[in-house]
């Protein structure tokens, strides 16, 4: 069990990686030590007969049973991309709203298989109009900021938004 803090930290991880040990990095903020750039990308290449890979200036052999786990204290991290397609994220954390609603669609599908579909039906409806109702905003937005003059006298601006309201 690592810190990203601890001042032993560039030393373990090359040892674990070598010697296969599972190691689980604490306290992980939203940026993860460069040191760890190869490990995530699994840049691993074979010298001789043995697996090695290169950590920092080291080239270390690695351990196909070596294995690296974080955690974080975070309540809602948001990572950045480059690091969300290295790694695979899951939220551990159960609310109890959050476990009614699993409950509850878990016995609707059991009981009622029909209205479970039509509300997963709605769903997909409903994420579809939001869509297209911001196209549609998109499209008066830019109608207005290309508008000259009287944005009243733009017949197709106003009729855009006439349509806009019935669409809703």
């Amino acid at each position: 069990v690592l810190k990203q803090s601890d001042s032993n930290f560039a030393k373990e991880i090359p040892m674990c990686v070598q010697f296969g040990t599972p190691v689980l990095v604490e306290a992980v903020q939203e940026s993860l030590d460069p040191l760890l750039e190869p490990i995530l990308l699994h840049q691993v290449s074979k010298s001789g007969t043995s697996l090695v890979i290169k950590l920092g200036t080291d080239t270390v052999n690695y351990n196909p049973n070596f294995r690296i786990y974080f955690t974080t204290s975070l309540r809602n991290p948001h990572y950045p991309p480059e690091v969300s397609t290295k790694v695979v994220l899951t939220n551990f954390m159960i609310t109890q709203e959050g476990l009614a609603d699993q409950m509850t669609n878990f016995i609707v599908q059991h009981e009622r298989p029909k209205l479970a579909k039509q509300a997963s039906e709605l769903v997909v409806k409903i994420a579809q109009m939001a869509g297209s109702l911001k196209a549609i905003e998109d499209e008066v937005l830019k109608m207005l900021r290309e508008s000259k003059g009287n944005i009243l006298d733009n017949q197709e601006l106003v009729d855009k938004l006439k349509d806009s309201k019935v669409k809703r």
